[in-house]
């Protein structure tokens, strides 16, 4: 539900392949399209928390390479590479609040294939950076739909698949932690204002929702939503979700089920992070991120059971 007729002349789709060299593109279209564009907003990736780094190394990580070779062809053009707070890996939530700031070490708690190639993404975005092409790398958390319709239409999304399992199970796990979820109208909005501002180059933004949820209090937004969910322990949640979809019941969970295997860990972000920055690179606009209260949730779960 995004289309206007006013975006007809202003969008011009070029078909290529982030895995190819030139983006897919001849090499006439990948020269025409350097001296055609002014700036670029690199958000391409193969999005997938099970398939190993070899798989998304090529859309990934060459493909970011492919266009920072279209940002240095002819006139120079700034990058704008959307990124993920998941480049530091789990053993960050001991050391404090994480930095927009600090530089993510690769270690080997850095274990999926996605989190690597993004990880290996950004250091060729600050190569760049070094060598003279203005970047900036925009690192994002959780995110929900839009705050004004509710419409969440995500395929193979961990966290709505997380909420629309729960419900299908009618059980969430008990949890004691907060969790960060952002709307995306908040976030392009925030991106857009940013990247216009030449003094935000080479920086790097946490673009997340100021105020995390707790997720006792989510569940409890679900219940009173209309929804049934009781709380269980970690385990036994898991168990009864096995059973369910081993039953050959429908649950969204099932092609994350793998990421589920642990009796004691959950595949939720668990460091905190700032983002000071970002908050005083808008702070002379008028954009905020919309409070995540009762109405919000109820909005989200109308919209994504209606459509």
């Amino acid at each position: 539900d995004l289309w206007q007729a006013a975006y007809q002349p202003r969008i011009i789709p070029v078909i290529g392949n982030l895995e190819k060299p030139l983006l897919g593109l001849s090499k006439e279209q990948f020269s025409d399209l350097s001296h055609n564009v002014s700036t670029i907003y690199h958000n391409g990736a193969w999005v997938n928390f099970v398939y190993p780094y070899s798989q998304l190394r090529d859309a990934n990580v060459q493909g970011t390479q492919e266009v920072l070779r279209l940002a240095g062809l002819g006139q120079t053009k700034p990058v704008h590479f959307v990124s993920t707070l998941s480049v530091f890996p789990d053993c960050y939530a001991e050391r404090g609040l994480v930095l927009e700031t600090d530089l993510p070490c690769f270690e080997n708690e850095l274990q999926t294939g996605y989190d690597q190639s993004k990880w290996v993404a950004e250091a060729l975005i600050r190569e760049a950076h070094n060598r003279g092409l203005p970047t900036t790398i925009y690192r994002l958390g959780t995110l929900l739909g839009d705050s004004q319709t509710g419409l969440i239409q995500k395929t193979n999304d961990f966290f709505w698949s997380l909420i629309q399992g729960c419900i299908q199970l009618g059980k969430a796990p008990l949890l004691s932690r907060k969790i960060n979820l952002t709307p995306i109208n908040y976030i392009t909005q925030a991106m857009v204002s940013i990247s216009t501002s030449y003094i935000n180059h080479g920086r790097t933004f946490h673009l997340i929702n100021p105020d995390s949820i707790a997720w006792e209090t989510l569940v409890n937004y679900i219940q009173n939503s209309g929804y049934v969910l009781e709380l269980e322990s970690y385990s036994q949640w898991l168990s009864q979700l096995k059973t369910q979809i081993q039953k050959g019941e429908h649950n969204d969970l099932a092609p994350f089920l793998s990421l589920l295997s642990s009796e004691t860990e959950f595949p939720l972000e668990k460091s905190r992070f700032d983002n000071a920055l970002s908050a005083i690179a808008l702070s002379h606009s008028s954009i905020f991120c919309p409070t995540l209260d009762q109405p919000l949730i109820k909005k989200y779960l109308t919209a994504s059971m209606s459509s």
